[in-house]
């Protein structure tokens, strides 16, 4: 799959991060989140990108989540210099497991896309 880059601006973010949005709306990032789950799903994993799930103390919402057999993985995501990715993974490990399609979130991987792109 060929990603082309998209025409996009510069946009403030909550903690004084940078995001880059494009004229539709949607940031980079979470295109690229689809884009991502798109390809794990032709290889033949269940995959959804931008997703709400269940915690013990409300709704978390993950980047990508990945269903490997009984269980399923999170990957948080975000651009370089990626400050806050490793935190929004601790927190998708909570005591209790997040729940995604009644399947435990046990593992948390994150990924940092080159601020390049």
């Amino acid at each position: 799959m060929r990603l082309v880059r998209p025409a996009s601006r510069l946009a403030r973010r909550s903690r004084g991060e940078v995001a880059k949005v494009r004229s539709d709306g949607n940031t980079l990032e979470v295109l690229l989140n689809a884009a991502l789950a798109e390809q794990l799903r032709r290889q033949g994993l269940e995959a959804e990108a931008e997703q709400f799930v269940q915690g013990a103390r409300g709704r978390h919402q993950v980047d990508l989540l990945v269903e490997l057999g009984e269980v399923a993985v999170a990957i948080e995501a975000e651009f370089a210099p990626a400050r806050t990715v490793r935190a929004d993974a601790e927190k998708r490990l909570p005591e209790r497991p997040l729940v995604w399609r009644q399947l435990p979130v046990e593992s948390v991987f994150t990924l940092v896309y080159p601020e390049s792109l």
